[in-house]
């Protein structure tokens, strides 16, 4: 029972939308479909399904760079 609940869980983050940085535009993807080097912008109290690093942050706008 367990096990499915977190596959159910697992499949729901996956197919979250999230916001990847790519050829210099914001793009919609889900978050199954994000690479190891991608930079994603991260928004105010967005859940992230994933383990980051944040490269940069910008406080006075209230940004950072996450990869």
């Amino acid at each position: 029972m367990e096990d499915l609940r977190r596959h159910t869980s697992d499949n729901e983050a996956n197919s979250a939308v999230c916001h990847v940085i790519q050829d210099g535009q914001i793009v919609e993807r889900k978050w199954a479909d994000t690479k190891v080097g991608d930079f994603s912008q991260i928004r105010n109290r967005e859940v992230i399904p994933a383990d980051v690093l944040v490269l940069t942050l910008q406080v006075n706008l209230r940004a950072a760079i996450v990869m």
